[in-house]
């Protein structure tokens, strides 16, 4: 359940980056990591900490909790 929990808001992130077209590289630069770091998270090999969540929410102009929700493309759409 953790690991699902996970994936969905890796996958939201990644719904939503690509939804507003940013690049991996530019919130990489704006994160403060490499593009490959930034990567390793979008892959689930690496863990998102909780401040980086937080980050990426502002950064991508969003709540928080959107990058928590269960039916994100609904939302979207």
């Amino acid at each position: 359940m953790i690991a699902t929990s996970v994936f969905r808001v890796i996958n939201n992130i990644r719904v939503i980056r690509e939804h507003r077209n940013v690049s991996k590289l530019a919130l990489s630069e704006k994160l403060g990591l490499s593009e490959f770091a930034y990567d390793l998270i979008e892959q689930g090999e690496r863990k998102l900490t909780l401040e980086e969540l937080f980050m990426i929410a502002y950064i991508l102009d969003v709540d928080y909790t959107l990058l928590l929700e269960n039916n994100l493309v609904m939302l979207l759409t």
